[in-house]
């Protein structure tokens, strides 16, 4: 079975982060975090920036809280829910919504509007899926190791998307052996 990647319509990004509701979360050095009230909140997390900031080029976005509450900030970024574990300890890294598939093989299908294709699929999520933003590149290493080859996956979630091959990891014992023959050292390795 075949994948093929359909190219998806750009989105408006301040459209998507001023038309949910959010929970706000202070760094240990004061910055505002907001985290959208969804169940897939990891892919809508937002900082706020310094005076001069100039997110979202330079606009000021109004998000509102779940208590009603309304915040206006300059200039905002959109992050991701490493840097908001990182800054503020919440941990919201299991929370993206992705979809994927890992195949053999990897072509084009030579047409500009589906550029790239999965070719011999051996894994495809049936419906988008909640879990870690690598959950599918993981899956994939995992398969590789596994299988002893190179794969290829597809990730995308709200954000984007990315694809590429992944190869086996060479497994090697490390360690120093001393005092041991030949004929041990060979058991060793």
């Amino acid at each position: 079975m075949d994948y093929t990647i359909e190219r998806r319509a750009m989105t408006c990004g301040s459209y998507e982060a001023e038309s949910r509701k959010y929970h706000l979360h202070l760094s240990k050095g004061g910055k505002r975090y907001l985290v959208a009230d969804v169940p897939n909140c990891a892919g809508y997390v937002y900082v706020e920036g310094d005076a001069n900031s100039d997110g979202f080029g330079g606009r000021t976005l109004s998000f509102e809280l779940v208590s009603g509450e309304i915040i206006k900030l300059k200039g905002p970024w959109h992050t991701n829910s490493e840097d908001l574990f990182r800054a503020t300890g919440v941990d919201v890294r299991d929370k993206h919504l992705t979809f994927g598939c890992i195949s053999k093989e990897r072509g084009s299908t030579g047409n500009p509007y589906h550029s790239t294709i999965m070719q011999d699929v051996l894994y495809i999520d049936k419906e988008p899926t909640i879990g870690p933003f690598e959950r599918i590149r993981d899956m994939a290493q995992r398969m590789a190791d596994e299988r002893n080859e190179t794969l290829y996956y597809y990730s995308e979630s709200e954000s984007g998307s990315s694809n590429g091959p992944v190869k086996p990891n060479q497994k090697k014992s490390v360690g120093v052996i001393s005092n041991v023959g030949p004929e041990q050292a060979a058991i060793c390795r």
